[in-house]
């Protein structure tokens, strides 16, 4: 969506209450780019957004409606290619271009970029004839298929002499030729003289003009460029040995690639933000638009990727004070993903995260930790002998990423151990100390560690989580104890021995490097692998998640604890249910949350789906393909985002292309890295066979879905309310203002009809303002026809409208949990919020399917909820309260102090957002 058609919804957008407009990156990203996270030039506004005019007549149209714009940045890396002119620079100029120093290559040993872009080996390459020399844009360059790659300018001149040498063997003595011999002669000139790059660019650039201007030149280049794929394979190959850069078969990027990357995606540059020059270029552009007043906060997209996250931030923070002046405050949010007992660094000048933290503790609200149990221990039964436990699964999928797909990072720090060493007599090799490193970030519980400034070096909670990685490391015993004392010298930051007032500053490094390395170990380790292989019940394998018994119990009472955390210390985080990053949507994983109410049932339905598509699974030797644990995986994932109302073959193929993504992500059978045809195509081929319509498997499926559906609608309609109204700032992801069953990117990415959603809350709202028997016939029928998705709209509209109208008990007032007792009282979650005399109640149902006696109905009134009521805390007896989703009335009971009969707050609707503001 660009920014013309959003300025069209900002209508939708006032209406249904949000108070700001979050974009995804707006920087100059890839050509074609789905999501903007490929920048290629950071410093101008993506022209398939619209210009920067555009950009101000949308804020201009939000800002008459009493809306904002949070821009998400991303100034870990850069997308490499032709498109990005700070890298072309580096790859034509190598050390001695501007921008050497601003990417984060290691140039040791005089290296040259090693750029992994080649489908095959480099003589089968140069064999077949793939690469071809091309004068294109006025420049000769390296073509292979769509990928160009600069010329060193140091090259050129020796291409114009064999230019020059075709022309006079042609009998061609014309004034072209003259001037061409000028321009070989200068660029040789200035190159000899070690001239500056910049001189030397505008000497080639003359060359490209010449081009332009004769036709006989210009032919006579191509000429030259068509002898190198005529000629054999050593001239091709001697071209390259010249240049900055070296072309190579991508599959030896683990061990050899000598830039860091965004985890392990080679296209994408990590640059060095601890740098001024790097920062103050690559915000120019944002700076700018604060500067105009034109933007309220920025999302720092993957902020532990940074040397210093935390020094970044404070660069980042000056900087937009400074832009917006004192009587603005621009606001951060960090992406940051935290463990179960990590907390946000406090000395960070954020508001909070992007709220994952928060997207953890709602889920589990939705899980039965017995039926969780129950389907685990039938899952390892399926599947075994592996996989054996989530935490033993992760351990070993962040060694996978270490020692197969991030190996020249090890072995680079590991060298880097090994110099800081310097007179320790410690008898190491480079592979001991690299394999200490890779036990010690396998063993961190989290996703990094950072390092102070100052002694201490780490807070309380970082060095005993280091600590704790060292003792686990200790206690395996499988790594040489000297090479783990160097690793607890450096990464520890110990003050014995020190021999230089640089060691200090060198070992600090070091450790922030090594940081960055966790951040791969885990990302890709545990999200991009374990999640994949550890699948019981995919409605927990989430970002910031973990399927596991322990983080599941108590859910109720971490979920309240964790709220009045977050309302002392970062009021103003981000709350998330689904983002782009999101392995599932939130409604898919509230439907799957819905089996562990029924364990039995789900575990007797696999059992019989696995009986049922037997004839679609194909034998390899003693084994099936699918496997168990992928096949169980599809099951899941189908039941997840199964119809009605979507047409069976385009569930099927977003199934088939999601079931591929899966297997390549865990790594067992096939991979991105080197992927299995045969097991890939045997995967294939059991989707489309168990998915045929006419077949007894889609049959069973659809009436196990149309049975469970509805109460993982109540479960999604709970978490709707709760993201609304407990601290913090709501985030909603785009098109999740109604049922969203999506899986991982890019089925999360797919466009959003929002003028129909426009046009539907229009109704609802006409609709309700009607009141009286209007009022209650639409809200009959939205619940009632619950799957339409207009249930959710009503509900996130009607809040956010009382969140805006009440935004001080919002953003200041207090989270008080409210007890339920009664029959049904572990069926409920209620809180209230107060400041003053103004108060609200919001009261959601869990486990719905369970409490309605295995019924997808609603969760509402006396035959559900019985004797069940919440206690009210002494502020807020004797009170009249208000529905705000229903408008209804609903008064307090009498009893053991002031209670709130449950069977009355929902006695229309399953869950209830109650108000009496005095």
């Amino acid at each position: 969506m660009d920014f013309r058609r959003a300025r069209t919804l900002a209508p939708y957008f006032e209406h249904l209450g949000v108070s700001h407009l979050y974009l995804s990156p707006i920087a100059r990203a890839r050509q074609g780019s789905s999501h903007g996270y490929d920048v290629v030039d950071p410093s101008t506004i993506d022209p398939a957004l619209g210009t920067e005019q555009d950009f101000i007549a949308l804020v201009a149209e939000l800002r008459s409606r009493g809306l904002g714009v949070v821009l998400d940045i991303v100034p870990n890396h850069l997308a490499t290619g032709s498109e990005n002119r700070y890298w072309e620079d580096v790859l034509t100029w190598g050390r001695r271009s501007a921008y050497a120093e601003w990417f984060d290559i290691h140039w040791e040993r005089g290296k040259r970029v090693f750029l992994p872009v080649l489908g095959d080996w480099m003589p089968r390459v140069l064999q077949r004839g793939e690469l071809s020399l091309v004068f294109r844009d006025g420049r000769f360059r390296v073509a292979y298929f769509d990928e160009t790659f600069p010329l060193a300018p140091s090259s050129v001149p020796a291409l114009l002499d064999a230019t020059l040498h075709r022309m006079e063997r042609s009998g061609v003595q014309s004034d072209g030729a003259s001037r061409l011999r000028t321009v070989r002669d200068r660029i040789a000139g200035m190159m000899s003289q070690r001239a500056d790059p910049g001189a030397v660019d505008g000497a080639v650039d003359a060359l490209g003009n010449l081009a332009a201007e004769d036709d006989g030149i210009a032919v006579a280049l191509r000429e030259t460029c068509a002898t190198y794929g005529r000629s054999g394979t050593g001239p091709m190959r001697d071209l390259l040995a010249t240049q900055p850069y070296r072309l190579a078969y991508w599959r030896r990027a683990a061990r050899e690639i000598n830039y860091r990357r965004f985890f392990t995606i080679s296209h994408l540059v990590a640059i060095r933000q601890e740098r001024e020059d790097v920062f103050a270029a690559t915000h120019r552009l944002v700076l700018h638009l604060v500067e105009q007043g034109l933007v309220d906060g920025i999302r720092v997209d993957h902020v532990d990727g940074l040397l210093h996250p935390g020094a970044y931030l404070e660069r980042l923070q000056a900087a937009l004070a400074a832009a917006a002046g004192e009587a603005r405050e621009v606001v951060v949010w960090v992406e940051k993903i935290l463990a179960p007992d990590e907390h946000l660094p406090e000395a960070w000048p954020v508001m909070g995260t992007t709220g994952y933290e928060f997207l953890a503790g709602t889920d589990a609200l939705s899980i039965d930790v017995e039926g969780w149990e129950q389907i685990e221990r039938g899952y390892r039964a399926l599947v075994r002998p592996r996989p054996t436990d989530f935490p033993t699964t992760a351990h070993r999928a962040k060694r996978t990423i270490l020692t197969e797909h991030v190996t020249g990072d090890v072995t680079r720090l590991a060298r880097r151990a090994m110099r800081l060493a310097g007179r320790l007599d410690e008898p190491l090799s480079v592979a001991q100390i690299g394999a200490a490193l890779v036990a010690v970030v396998a063993a961190l519980d989290r996703y990094r560690l950072y390092v102070l400034d100052a002694a201490p070096w780490y807070d309380r909670s970082g060095r005993e989580a280091l600590e704790g990685a060292f003792h686990a490391v200790t206690q395996e015993g499988r790594v040489a104890p000297s090479a783990l004392r160097l690793l607890a010298w450096l990464l520890l930051l110990d003050p014995e021995p020190i021999r230089s007032a640089s060691e200090v500053d060198h070992r600090v490094d070091f450790a922030r490097r090594v940081g960055q390395l966790a951040v791969t170990a885990a990302a890709k380790g545990v999200e991009d692998t374990a999640l994949y292989r550890y699948v019981p019940l995919v409605a927990v394998n989430e970002v910031g998640c973990e399927p596991s018994a322990t983080w599941l119990f108590g859910a109720v009472d971490q979920f309240h604890v964790a709220n009045t955390r977050r309302r002392r210390a970062w009021p103003c985080g981000l709350l998330s249910t689904s983002t782009h990053d999101t392995k599932r949507s939130a409604d898919t994983r509230a439907r799957l949350a819905v089996l562990s109410e029924i364990p039995d049932e789900w575990l007797a339905r696999v059992r019989r789906w696995r009986r049922l598509n037997l004839p679609h699974r194909s034998s390899h030797g003693a084994h099936r393909r699918p496997d168990a644990n992928i096949e169980y995986l599809f099951y899941q994932t189908a039941v997840g985002i199964w119809p009605p109302p979507a047409p069976v073959g385009d569930v099927g193929r977003r199934l088939e292309a999601y079931m591929l993504k899966a297997a390549r992500e865990a790594k067992i059978h096939t991979s991105w890295a080197r992927p299995d045809e045969a097991y890939e195509d045997a995967l294939r081929r059991f989707v489309r066979g168990a998915l045929d319509p006419t077949g007894p498997f889609v049959e069973d499926l659809t009436a196990f879905v149309q049975r469970i559906a509805g109460a993982g609608l109540w479960n999604a309609l709970g978490r709707t309310l709760i993201h609304v109204t407990v601290p913090g700032v709501p985030d909603i992801y785009q098109g999740d203002e109604r049922w969203a069953f999506r899986l991982v990117d890019p089925d999360n990415r797919v466009a959003v009809d929002l003028p129909h959603h426009a046009a539907m809350l229009g109704e609802l709202q006409r609709r309700f303002d009607a009141g009286g028997a209007a009022r209650r016939a639409l809200l009959d029928e939205i619940v009632t026809s619950a799957e339409d998705g207009r249930v959710k709209l009503h509900v996130i509209c009607r809040a956010l409208a009382f969140r805006r109208q009440h935004e001080n008990l919002f953003a200041d007032g207090a989270y008080v949990s409210l007890e339920s007792v009664g029959r049904a009282e572990s069926h409920v979650v209620a809180f209230a919020r107060q400041l003053e005399d103004a108060w609200s109640i919001t009261v959601v149902p869990r486990l719905p399917f369970t409490l309605t006696g295995q019924r997808s109905v609603p969760a509402t009134g006396d035959s559900v909820w019985q004797d069940t009521s919440l206690r009210l805390p002494e502020g807020a007896a004797g009170r009249t309260w208000r529905s705000v989703l229903t408008g209804d009335i609903v008064g307090e009971r009498g009893g053991d102090g002031p209670m709130l009969r449950v069977a009355d707050a929902l006695g229309t609707m399953p869950v209830a957002l109650l108000a009496s503001t005095g």
